[in-house]
């Protein structure tokens, strides 16, 4: 009843333990994800694919090819596509495309772990109606190509889903929640909210440089965009629609239109007929942030011919709502002239507009009056001037002393903006003197006199009117493009020198190679440089005032300035005129920027190169402004935009990738880079399959050592990803041995010994142990010990009892004896256990009185044999010899220690015997003396009494009455010992038989077993 109690007990204590366990937290099954946080969602736009990036806490690993699900807004659109892989190879395509859309940490999911399920509850497709019908829910269900683990390299898991997935945002603006969940914890969890919205730009204000009629004007064009409608550098896209009456040229150099102040970096759209301009924003703005876009008056737009209010329309790619702007105003004519080239004394183009308030027909007159100081020719061709375009058929009349001319015009004018102008053919002549000047007009029928806006006419000086450097970048080595003309100043001839002094930061070599310089297309004589300060020497005459083109090509070595700025400009000195002069403001954009890959730790903690713990990367941008693209492999569409400070780990693996990378920024895009990663967290693994154990004997001098490497599999991308089949290395007390390599796919039927390793290795004698490691090329491994025992000495081996020469009385006498552990002994056929402290016991039966001789045959694990001979006395055996040569007695063998002095002797014909020896030594009685008087007592009670020198001894036996017993002699004393005669001693006395050898002269008594002794 006990054991029974106690065995329920124990049962239900058990049951309570696996309960408690089940409750535990630590072995609980969460069934659910801890967080699931969206951090980035662009463009949140009604109707729109956004990018989303993720993080998850996970409470269970997901292993590899593990499903993660997530879960979209019923109001979502999904992507139109069939809900699993294996209806078509296009479609199974775009269910790839859309897969490697989305990222785990750094690496893109990829087709390996099977194509992606996607239901949608608003397919179009008609055949995929029929077939499929609508689902429930938007969601995508993918597997995982890396584990991922609670607390593993990613912890929480970065997910990011690229916009190019095509998950569309709601149609209507709202707060909505996306789900996640996985295999190891399916029940759904919900992010946090995401605001959709439906956003545009608010009405621009719009500000002219020149707000005339008919004018060439620049543009300041202001707005904001909305709540949802950010826009990325180098991808998104401003369009701006003009009034139809203005007048778009057909190019517009990106430099002429900044946004923000950063200049284009690409080509700007034109389409006159809608008066429509579009381009890609060089800078990023946020939600709600402020654009300005300033449109130089050098871009050529024209303003409408009629004075008024007009809007333009503005609107984004990711706002395309179109917004009116705020209405601006086109005012009168005239304000500002245009003379070219404005400068002193000299024939120019004149060409202003004029407002005419009533109706002209063909061949009335307009009056233009120049400014004092303005030489006009008495007779103008009728064709050098045009009024609105059109050449004058009437030679116009001058009047000299009022510098007026008087036009007739050439058609039927309508009220409103005209246009005039005086070509170089009519041979108007600026003014002397520098200053403002203003040119007044009337038309026939009008009732007062117009006046322009006032224009400068300048002292010539040198002038610099275009400089174009390409690439635009700071810090580069460019092509740069300068062109203007001379001041008035007089001839240069050729051997005369240009000194231009570049912005500040450029480097200009001393030594140029003057092929490298061109001016009007031919080569310099000699070039030279010194900081920021170039000097050519010209190679041909450049008359006074005369254009020049200055072409510097990349061999020069100039490199461009450091700093970025829309205002540089460059000075220029020849060697006739100091004061020169300097030139327009030109653009240097950015340096191409540059990213420098960091990785924790910074150099591969393995072997080769490899990382054997999964590093952490990050990147670094030398600008601000700049997009990181990065990619794995070949899989370049497969990209994201790098977030630097955001370090990621890679994922625990055995591969070798390739990472690549660029940066671009508005200006300029970074050459690509990359690096290759060797990451090898995985430890090889192998078995020894020779010899049998961790330890083992031999007493061979050479031993084989064999084993199985396992192989594994190596991801490795070339053109596409390939798995290689890879053994390690096996290493013998750091001796590298020959291994089978395994076919690189696996196929173990090509190699059927795949990882198999052999080798012979010498034996010490003694303990050998080898050090059997099995390391990857990383440096993981796996090491196991091999102890071979090199045994070829004979096993000792001991009888501790019986001792020698000790007497046995037992009928049965335990022999104990001791030799090596393990060792194997036997008697004949019967093996006797050997204890694990190496004694052996053995239970001998004696066959007879006296020496009976027992062997041991006792052989080691290494078989080595040793035999071992006792000699087991049953009783107890004496012999004494009467040589008279001093030869020593024996009991059992042994002689007396320390030797007798006297040994036996003949006296008057009688054999005597040393009494103490026997009666001791070989009855093991005890022997008293005192005052002449000798006591022997023998175990079995008998008392004999002998008093020295007589020639009797009483005997006593126990129970008995004494005897006496007479001796044929006296005894004697020889060296301190007391003799006997030999018969009358051991046989009367004693109790023993006396066997005589004469030939011998030995004696021999034998004592049987007395089993009083036995003792068990």
């Amino acid at each position: 009843m006990i054991k029974r109690t106690s065995t329920f007990l124990a049962v239900l204590a058990i049951i309570l333990s696996l309960f408690a366990n089940v409750l535990s937290p630590s072995y609980a099954r969460t069934e659910k994800i801890s967080n699931f946080n969206i951090w980035y969602f662009k463009p949140s736009q009604v109707s729109t694919s956004a990018t989303y990036k993720v993080l998850i806490d996970i409470n269970e690993t997901v292993g590899i090819h593990g499903w993660l699900k997530v879960t979209f807004p019923p109001e979502w659109t999904m992507p139109d596509v069939p809900p699993k892989g294996g209806y078509s190879e296009y479609w199974d395509h775009e269910l790839e495309r859309i897969l490697t859309s989305i990222y785990i940490g750094t690496s893109p999911c990829t087709k390996c772990q099977g194509l992606p399920e996607i239901k949608t509850n608003k397919r179009k497709n008609p055949e995929f109606i029929e077939k499929f019908g609508l689902d429930n829910e938007n969601s995508i269900l993918f597997r995982t190509h890396i584990q991922l683990d609670p607390n593993g390299p990613y912890d929480p898991v970065p997910i990011t889903i690229a916009d190019r997935a095509g998950f569309t945002n709601a149609p209507e603006p709202g707060f909505y929640k996306v789900g996640i969940s996985t295999e190891a914890e399916p029940d759904v969890i919900f992010s946090n909210a995401l605001k959709v919205v439906r956003s545009q730009v608010s009405p621009a204000n719009i500000t002219l440089t020149n707000p005339a009629i008919g004018e060439v004007s620049g543009y300041n064009v202001s707005f904001n965009v909305g709540e949802g409608g950010s826009i990325d550098a180098r991808e998104s896209r401003i369009t701006i629609v003009f009034p139809k009456t203005t007048k778009l040229p057909a190019t517009i150099d990106p430099s002429f239109v900044k946004v923000n102040g950063m200049p284009l970096s690409v080509d700007v759209n034109i389409h006159q007929l809608s008066s429509t301009m579009s381009f890609i924003t060089p800078v990023s703005i946020e939600n709600s942030g402020k654009v300005d876009v300033q449109i130089s008056e050098k871009a050529g737009i024209t303003n409408p011919p009629t004075r008024g209010s007009y809007q333009a329309k503005i609107y984004t790619n990711f706002e395309p709502t179109i917004v009116d702007s705020n209405p601006y105003e086109i005012k009168r004519a005239g304000q500002r002239p245009v003379v070219d080239p404005p400068y002193a004394s000299q024939i120019a183009n004149y060409k202003f507009s004029v407002e005419i308030g009533n109706k002209l027909q063909e061949n009335d007159i307009i009056e233009v009056s120049f400014p004092k100081g303005t030489t006009v020719n008495q007779f103008i061709q009728a064709d050098s001037v045009l009024i609105d375009g059109t050449p004058c058929k009437l030679k116009p009349r001058v009047v000299l002393d009022e510098i007026k001319v008087q036009l007739y015009a050439p058609k039927i004018i309508q009220p409103g903006g005209v246009m005039i102008e005086f070509t170089k053919g009519s041979k108007i002549r600026n003014p002397e003197q520098p200053g403002s000047y203003a040119i007044k007009f009337t038309s026939q029928g009008s009732d007062g006199v117009l006046t322009t806006d006032e224009y400068s006419i300048i002292i010539k000086r040198i002038t610099i009117d275009n400089v174009s450097v390409k690439p635009i970048n700071a810090k580069a080595i460019a092509t740069w493009v300068i062109e203007g003309s001379l001041a008035f100043t007089g001839d240069l001839d050729a051997g005369s020198s240009f000194t231009l002094t570049f912005p500040n930061t450029t480097v200009i070599p001393e030594n140029i190679p003057s092929e490298s310089i061109t001016i009007n297309g031919v080569q310099v004589q000699s070039a030279t440089g010194s900081g920021n300060v170039l000097t050519i020497q010209i190679p041909s005459k450049i008359q006074s005032g005369g254009a020049f083109k200055i072409v510097v090509n990349p061999s020069s070595g100039i490199v461009s300035p450091e700093v970025s700025s829309t205002d540089h400009k460059i000075i220029m000195i020849t060697s006739k005129d100091q004061q020169g002069g300097e030139s327009v403001a030109f653009f240097i954009a950015p340096a191409i920027p540059e990213t420098t890959l960091l990785i924790k730790p910074p150099q591969p903690d393995g072997k080769n190169g490899w990382f054997v713990h999964p590093p952490s990367i990050d990147f670094v941008c030398t600008s601000k402004t700049a997009t990181i693209k990065v990619w794995w492999n070949w899989k370049k569409d497969q990209y994201i935009k790098w977030e630097p400070g955001k370090w990621s780990p890679l994922a625990d693996a055995q591969r070798i990738d390739t990472l690549y990378w660029y940066a671009e920024d508005t200006y300029g895009t970074e050459e690509l880079k990359s690096y290759d990663f060797k990451v090898d967290t995985i430890a090889p693994t192998f078995s020894i399959t020779y010899p049998v154990g961790d330890t083992v004997l031999t007493r061979e001098s050479t031993y084989k050592i064999a084993g199985i490497g396992d192989a594994t599999e190596l991801a490795m991308y070339e053109d596409t990803e390939k798995l290689r089949f890879v053994v390690p290395n096996i290493l013998i007390n750091g001796k590298q041995v020959p291994i089978v390599q395994p076919d690189p796919k696996g196929d173990t039927t090509k190699v059927p010994n795949a990882g198999y390793f052999e080798s012979i290795v010498t034996l010490n004698e003694g303990k050998n142990v080898f050090m059997v490691v099995a390391e990857d090329d990383a440096g993981n491994s796996q090491t196991k010990q091999v102890t071979i025992i090199k045994d070829t000495i004979a096993p000792q081996a001991s009888i501790i009892k019986p001792g020698p020469a000790e007497s046995s009385h037992c009928n049965t006498v335990e022999i104990q004896g001791k030799t090596e552990p393990e060792a194997l002994v036997s008697v004949g056929s019967q093996i006797i256990q050997v204890e694990p402290d190496g004694m052996f016991y053995y239970d001998y039966q004696p066959k007879k009185f006296g020496a009976n001789e027992v062997s041991f045959e006792i052989v080691d694990q290494a078989g080595n044999k040793t035999t071992l001979k006792h000699t087991i006395w049953w009783g107890t055996e004496a012999r004494l010899w009467v040589t008279g040569d001093g030869k020593q007695p024996n009991i059992n063998g042994a002689e007396p220690d320390p030797p007798l002095p006297t040994t036996p002797y003949v006296s008057k014909g009688n054999t005597l015997v040393p009494l103490r020896y026997l009666a001791e030594k070989m009855m093991g009685g005890t022997v008293d003396y005192k005052a002449g008087l000798v006591t022997i007592t023998l175990p079995n009670g008998t008392v004999i009494k002998h008093t020295a020198y007589k020639d009797t001894f009483t005997k006593t036996e126990k129970g008995k009455k004494p005897v006496v017993v007479t001796m044929p002699i006296k005894s004697e004393n020889k060296n301190g010992s007391l003799f006997l005669p030999m018969r009358k001693f051991i046989e009367d006395g004693l109790g023993q038989k006396v066997e005589w050898n004469g030939a011998l002269k030995q004696i021999t008594v034998i004592v049987p077993p007395d089993s009083t002794k036995c003792k068990k």
